[in-house]
């Protein structure tokens, strides 16, 4: 006998088999431990800032200096700051 005819030959069988697979994936699943959002480290900060104007040595004092203090507070692994004329990357 086939496995199709044997199903449709007991319905009731087939359906309560069916049920109990859903149920009980259904019951792994809801007791299944989740985590909404996984810890994350961010290790590397860039921060780009354009003073159109200003010199490398300005840029170094008043924006450079700051930024840098800010960004200790946070716990990057990696800072990188290049003071060139015009822009601090």
């Amino acid at each position: 006998m086939k496995l199709t005819e044997l199903a449709i030959k007991n319905k009731v069988t087939t359906y309560l088999i069916i049920f109990l697979l859903l149920f009980m994936g259904y019951r792994s699943y809801d007791q299944s431990e989740k985590s909404q959002d996984p810890g994350f480290t961010i290790k590397v900060a860039l921060i780009t800032t354009n003073w159109p104007g200003a010199t490398a040595k300005q840029m170094a004092d008043l924006v450079s200096k700051r930024i840098a203090d800010q960004v200790q507070n946070m716990s990057t692994q990696r800072i990188l700051m290049v003071n060139q004329m015009y822009m601090l990357i």
